[in-house]
Order: structure tokens, then sequence, then C-alpha cells
């Protein structure tokens, strides 16, 4: 049987091309969340969703976790019965490590740690070292959890058996540090765990931890499959040896006649290293050991980058706009999101950047609302909190965002709550059929069918039929008919029958009606559907006269056997 599709009293009327397709705009359905439905706070720092599908919510006034119905919060408090609670009401991050454990960090630059199987804040420092302050916080490929502060030093805790937490602290005062002002903690691909100081460096595994530079100071650092590489604040670039001394040995420098020459960000391709500076932008190739200018990048000058849920590469570089890398091809995709005109009155460029699981690309901004780019149309839309129609925003000051599991898009606001987000009409192409203008019954689609080669068949309330081709792109013929088509289906000779209302059955140039002197002809003239069934057999049913069997005979003659409710075999 032919796949067919019947939609009735399907209405597309649009303002673009017709019998073409396009871009159409997104229709969004949301849902609000604030003060009044029991979220802490209407500002939320950051989301994150656990293993279970809860929802975290970073506020300004504790830690708040929703089921899909209410919040369960946590604030500060000398409870009697409670050994640990929260640091901060303040919040302004979360990390949700592979072990089922959520740290939870304040402007205090202290850290707790909630225990998401068990229910409870635990200790993982176990009274060591109580007044180390850490500001950033990240997970590590094997599942350690290392914070650091650019002030303090760093520390590492790993995981246990029966979900114990061991800790470690890297400092000066300890031995395993240079100095206690650190840049960045990253692993490379040995599983190696380096700690960048500003003027130093250290090396550590789960069972030794080893000083290897006590003069430079780091700025980023890149690993490929065998090779780990350093570049300092000067420029000079470093190699590790991959053996356990990990000697550092230097390859070349990025600025030799240029000492006004400065980084901004670095970022790290299969075969490249990428390197942004206030005079544009570099490549330091892993195989040649050279470095060159980067064509597509150059004109970035202090480049600072993002890199969203795929780790792809955006930067931006405080011009309101904002560069999509793409690393296959080298190819950059320029967005402009924020004018100068608003950009003067924003501190600082805020960006966060998701590619959902349909392909749309989510941009949210920190004074001009959220972006959506959709990757299949090439097409961008811009919500605004002064949009009177779909508006998931009541603030244009965006703080985060996040795809929850089942593909709905959380946005949290300043002082405006959260909201959640769905595409009502993605996946879903639109087709102008007749003109623009035509507000009647030339854009009321009746039937769409599908033929055996691909074509589609589109049917519409003023006696149209529109045949496409299998993209439905280009429009190839029109067929005027007397009556409306409200069903079609090809029989095993690859002929199409068509049914009208009011004008029975169309094959080919022969028309098939009921007559009331002849016993075997259509029963009624008001053709609602049509099947072919397993044997070839053509079905018809009317609207008034029942179920009709086509009996096709020798000479090409066809005769129709009917069937009601009375007599249905």
């Amino acid at each position: 049987m032919n796949t067919k599709l019947h939609i009735f009293l399907l209405t597309i009327i649009l303002v673009f091309l017709s019998q073409a397709m396009y871009a159409q705009q997104m229709e969004l359905r949301l849902q609000s969340l604030d003060t009044t439905d029991g979220l802490p706070s209407n500002t939320v720092r950051k989301i994150v969703q656990d293993e279970k599908g809860f929802m975290w919510f970073a506020t300004t006034n504790g830690l708040s976790r929703y089921d899909g119905n209410s919040f369960m919060n946590f604030r500060t408090t000398m409870a009697e019965d409670e050994e640990l609670w929260l640091l901060d009401n303040y919040i302004n991050s979360l990390v949700n490590d592979f072990d089922g454990y959520l740290w939870i960090g304040t402007p205090q630059r202290r850290y707790n740690c909630y225990d998401l199987q068990r229910g409870r804040f635990v200790d993982y420092m176990h009274g060591e070292s109580p007044e180390q302050q850490c500001s950033k916080c990240i997970v590590m490929p094997n599942g350690d959890v290392w914070m650091w502060d650019d002030d303090n030093g760093a520390r590492c805790v790993q995981h246990g058996d029966n979900r114990s937490l061991k800790s470690w602290v890297f400092s000066k005062e300890r031995g395993n540090l240079p100095d206690d002002k650190v840049r960045f903690v990253e692993s490379d691909s040995l599983g190696r765990v380096w700690i960048a100081s500003r003027s130093g460096l250290t090396v550590t595994t789960r069972s030794a931890s080893n000083i290897v530079n006590t003069e430079e100071n780091f700025f980023g650092m890149a690993s490929d499959e065998q090779d780990t590489y350093f570049v300092t604040v000067s420029g000079d670039i470093y190699q590790a040896s991959s053996d356990s001394s990990a000697q550092l040995r230097r390859i070349t420098t990025l600025f030799p006649d240029d000492d006004n020459l400065r980084l901004t960000s670095t970022y790290v391709t299969d075969d490249k290293w990428i390197l942004f500076t206030n005079h544009g932008v570099f490549d330091y190739d892993f195989n040649t050991q050279k470095v060159s200018g980067n064509d597509h990048l150059m004109k970035i000058k202090n480049g600072r980058k993002i890199l969203d849920n795929r780790q792809e590469c955006w930067i931006y570089n405080r011009t309101g706009y904002i560069y999509y890398y793409q690393t296959e091809t080298g190819n950059v995709k320029e967005f402009n999101l924020i004018p100068k005109n608003k950009l003067e009155f924003i501190d600082y460029e805020r960006y966060n950047i998701i590619h959902d699981s349909q392909d749309v690309i989510w941009i949210s901004t920190y004074g001009n609302g959220l972006f959506a780019y959709d990757i299949a149309t090439d097409h961008l839309e811009h919500f605004t909190a002064g949009m009177e129609k779909d508006n998931p925003l009541s603030s244009d000051y965006l703080l985060y965002i996040m795809e929850d599991r089942i593909g709905g898009i959380w946005v949290s606001m300043e002082r405006s709550g959260v909201s959640r987000i769905n595409i009502a009409n993605r996946g879903i192409s639109r087709i102008l059929l007749n003109s623009p203008q035509n507000f009647d019954r030339s854009n009321s689609v009746r039937m769409i069918d599908r033929g055996s080669d691909g074509q589609y068949f589109l049917a519409t309330n003023n006696g149209k039929l529109y045949r496409y081709d299998p993209t439905l792109t280009t429009c190839l013929q029109t067929y005027d008919f007397p009556a409306n088509v409200y069903t079609m289906a090809q029989d095993g000779q690859g002929r199409y029958w068509i049914g009208t209302r009011g004008q029975g059955v169309n094959i080919g140039k022969a028309w098939y009606k009921h007559q009331n002197s002849d016993p075997t002809s259509l029963s009624d003239n008001d053709v609602f559907d049509i099947q072919r069934d397993q044997k070839g057999r053509m079905w018809i049913g009317t609207l008034g006269g029942g179920l009709n069997l086509a009996e096709e005979h020798s000479d090409g003659s066809i005769s129709f056997k009917h069937f009601s409710w009375q007599n249905l075999p």
C-alpha cells in the first residue's frame, strides 16, 4: 500500500516566495518559573541536570532543585541536626561530576560538595586547609575533581570506595608548586595533570608530582595524541617529554620581533594550535612546528574563545560580533549580536552557547536577548524582552543557557527567573501554493499524497492539484478540477485515482460518477478515501453511499460493487 497522509483544513499562509520552501520563524512554547513558583531568587547564574533528571539552579538566594512540579531549596542554616550546609546563599557556579557529586561555588571562593545519591552535603577536605580558597573547578577525564585559584594554589579530590572522598593540597608551602598564583589546571593525552602558575609548572599523576619549571609564566597548554605543548605570556612555546621526567624543551617563539604582542586566548584542533593575540590570530602547526598567520581569523584582534557544549569554538572581542569557527572546514561564520549603542552600556560581553540536539545553536547575550541559529536553513532569529509574540524572555540580560535531556532549552535571566523553551514547529517546512496576498481557499490544503516516484501532490480548497518534486522545492504541474480533491491513490499500473467532493473519481482522462440508472456505477459522488489493498484491488469510500470495490473488465471498463453497513464483507 502506498504511503499516504491526509491532512484536512491545513491553512498555509506566509509572506515569502510563492511555490518555494523557505526558513520560517520559530514558534516557541515556553514555561516560565520565578519566585512565585517557589524559586528562591529570580537571578539564576547556573543550571545543571543530574542523572535522575532533576534540575539544579544556582541562585543568589540559595541552591534549588526542581523536579518538574515543585522546588526544594537549600540555604545557609544553623540547624543543630545539620553538620554541613551551604557556606553562602549567593551561588555563582555548579559542576556535576561523573560520580554523582554536585560542586557548588560561592563568591567567597569556597566550594560545597553535595552527594546527589545520598542527598546530603559532605566534607571533602576532612578538616585539612579549611582556609584554602578556590574560585575555579573542573572534572578531569579520569573523574578527579580539581579546584584552584589565582592566589591560593590548587586542590585535587579523588573518589574512593563506598563514596569516600580524598583530597590533596598543592601550594608553595607544601613544596609541590613553584608559587600559589595558578593560571590553569589541565590534563594531557597521557593522563597527566599540569598545574601552571605565574612562575612555573608542576606535573602530577595519581602517584607522584614534580615541579618541572620555576621561571616561566605559562599562559596556555595544548595536547595532541603524543605530545604536550605550552606557551608563555611572552610567546615562547615549549614541548614536554612523554616520559616520567616530563622535561620541557623550548621550540620557538611567536613574537621574536614584536615585544608589544600579547596572547589573549588559545584553541586546539587536531593538527594545530590557534593562538589569539592583540595583533591577530596565529597557527602553530604540530607537525612542522612552524608559526603562521591564520588566514580565516587574522582580522580578529584581542579574541577570546568560548567553547559550546560540543567543544566547538566561538570567538568574541568586545565588538558585539561573535565568530563561529568551524573546525572541520576552517570556515568562519560571523554574527553581529550586540549593536554598538548597546555595547557601550555593558561592562563586558557575556555569551553562553548551546548546540542543541535538533541542530539549532542558541546564543544568550548579556544585554541583547537570545539568538537561535538554524544550521540547516542558515537562518538567525532574535528574541528580546520587547517582543509581543512567542516571547520567551522577560529580560534581555541573560546569564546562562542549557539543554535538558529531552530537548528543552533553559534560559536564566537577571532578576527575571528562568524559562524553558521548546520549538513547536521544529522540523516543519512550509510551502506557499498561491499568492501571499490570497487569504482565501487558494492556500487551504485539503490533501497531501506521495506517489511511488517520490513526487508530492497537494490539493487546495479551490479545485487545484499541485504536483511537486521529491524535495518539495519545485512545482512541476498544476491541475484544475471541477471540484475539490479529497483523496488519491495509485493502482498497480501506476495510474492515479483521484477522488473529489461532488464529481466522483477521475482516472487519467476518464470520470466515474453515480448514475441512478446504473447499479454498477459509483454509489455516491462525494469520495472521501481511496485505498489499494494487498491484492491490488481499489476501494473507494464515499460520504453517503458506503464502500465501493472497483472491478476492472477485459475491455478496460470499470464497474463498482457496493457495500454498506448492512452488507459489509
